[in-house]
């Protein structure tokens, strides 16, 4: 992908945290090069600089690049990158402030994906579709930091790791 886009004068939006496909995107790109390279996060000197401000129940972060305050229906600090993504997207592309804000703190999810469903006197974290090693880890990051006394995690399997797959179980234990 990133060896196309440089062919091709594509552009690329890079969270300033992930290092990992920064290294990849400097074989392709001059990542000084800004009409080319959209770095976005928690770093000050990023095209769309965030910091989180919350994350229970929901993720809320403040924008700086553009200003925006957002409060989402969003569960787990991991998210904040998500949210980060289309921010800096809808900015870069020209959205209005107010419609990137809106579209963000209007979706609600329903795909067994940070959904927060109340039943009685408990509050249940469903975070179920498709796990991997990489978000369990920060699903079950997050549980450990939801200030409630008693908790409980059900976890389930993470079935497409093939030869993996009794390794990373073993991680994630």
């Amino acid at each position: 992908l990133f060896e196309y886009l440089s062919q091709h004068n594509g552009k690329i939006f890079l969270n300033v945290k992930n290092q990992d496909v920064i290294n990849i995107a400097k074989k392709f790109f001059l990542l000084n090069k800004q009409e080319n390279v959209i770095m976005y996060g928690i770093n000050k000197n990023a095209y769309c600089y965030s910091e989180i401000t919350s994350t229970y129940p929901f993720i809320e972060i403040k924008s700086h690049k553009p200003f925006i305050n957002i409060t989402s229906k969003l569960i787990g600090a991991y998210n904040a990158e998500n949210i980060m993504t289309a921010v800096c997207v809808g900015n870069y592309f020209n959205i209005k402030e107010e419609l990137i804000k809106q579209a963000i703190e209007n979706y609600n999810p329903i795909n067994n994906r940070s959904q927060l469903i109340k039943h009685k006197s408990n509050d249940y974290i469903l975070d179920a579709y498709n796990a991997n090693p990489y978000s369990m880890q920060h699903a079950i990051d997050n549980f450990a930091e939801i200030p409630q006394k008693k908790k409980i995690v059900i976890l389930g399997d993470m079935l497409e790791l093939g030869k993996y797959s009794e390794k990373e179980h073993l991680t994630i234990i």
